[in-house]
């Protein structure tokens, strides 16, 4: 009986912790492009992804930087992977939040524009682990393939 008592808790509680994980997933993202929005309203263009950075996983931070470097030194971009799937955003838009089938979240703009995010969570807070464009295109990859001089 016992085995059946903690067998069933566990049933229950699962979709709870997904859940849980659900939520902190989607509110790492909306944090991020509120904090987008903030600095780009102040015409700080480089800290968006300096907000970006903050939520990155390591693998993250290392493409990012990497794609940053290649741009200085080459003065051309490597990847067209963007946050906001747009080279002329509209700041304003409403953004949606969806969680998928695959652990990604879908970040979809008012304008028509969407980017996926993958992230990693513990108990408390989430760390993006990559983003997808449009078309699927993982940006830890596409930098990696694509970022060196």
């Amino acid at each position: 009986m016992k085995k059946l008592t903690i067998l069933m808790t566990l049933f229950f509680l699962a979709p709870l912790a997904n859940a849980n994980e659900d939520t902190l997933k989607v509110n790492t993202l909306k944090s991020l492009y509120k904090n987008c929005v903030a600095y780009e309203v102040n015409r700080d263009s480089d800290s968006c992804y300096e907000a970006l950075y903050k939520v990155s996983s390591p693998e993250l931070k290392l493409a990012l930087i990497l794609a940053s470097g290649f741009e200085a030194q080459e003065g051309m971009l490597c990847t067209d992977i963007n946050l906001w799937d747009s080279v002329d955003p509209i700041f304003d838009t409403q953004i949606t939040f969806t969680n998928m089938h695959d652990g990604r979240v879908l970040t979809r703009f008012g304008y028509g524009g969407k980017v996926s995010y993958s992230l990693s969570c513990n108990h408390h807070s989430c760390m993006v682990t990559d983003i997808f464009n449009r078309n699927d295109i993982s940006f830890v990859q596409d930098a990696n393939q694509n970022c060196y001089p």
